[in-house]
């Protein structure tokens, strides 16, 4: 059986493998469509992923650093900020993006003893999940959920 930093690695690169098969999938008016607030295309739900792995990349960096972590409970608000942010962007820029958080989830999990991966608390007693629960939640689950969700 594979260690746990294996399996990690393993479960984020089936993510981004999935996710880039369904972007080269796209036919280029689904690569071009735009989306609204209310009907997302597919660029809008890459870039709210991308957003938010990028935003657990940052806390869980906080934490690592005993600095304070970014509050990041106002979903909405935030959501907002990464649809407006990113709505004239690119497929392609927000893929590339998508290519760097990638890599620095594989890099932190790489970096990481399996203790820090798998003890509660770890770094803080402001989060009490262990961190390889942290990385697969926007490294893994919530890419999926968003893959499932794509426009057809």
């Amino acid at each position: 059986m594979a260690d746990r930093k294996t399996r990690l690695i393993q479960l984020l690169e089936l993510s981004r493998s999935f996710q880039q098969q369904l972007i080269a999938d796209l036919d280029p008016v689904e690569r071009n469509a735009d989306g609204t607030w209310e009907d997302w295309s597919v660029k809008d739900e890459l870039a709210h992923v991308i957003a938010w792995q990028l935003n657990s990349l940052a806390r869980i960096a906080a934490l690592l650093h005993a600095e304070p972590v970014p509050d990041f409970s106002d979903y909405e608000t935030i959501n907002r900020a990464i649809y407006q942010t990113n709505r004239d962007r690119t497929l392609a820029e927000i893929a590339a993006e998508g290519d760097r958080a990638h890599g620095d989830f594989i890099a932190l999990v790489q970096s990481l003893s399996e203790e820090d991966l798998a003890q509660p608390e770890r770094f803080s007693a402001q989060e009490p999940r262990v961190l390889a629960a942290q990385i697969m939640g926007n490294g893994f689950e919530h890419p999926t959920v968003h893959q499932a969700l794509y426009p057809v």
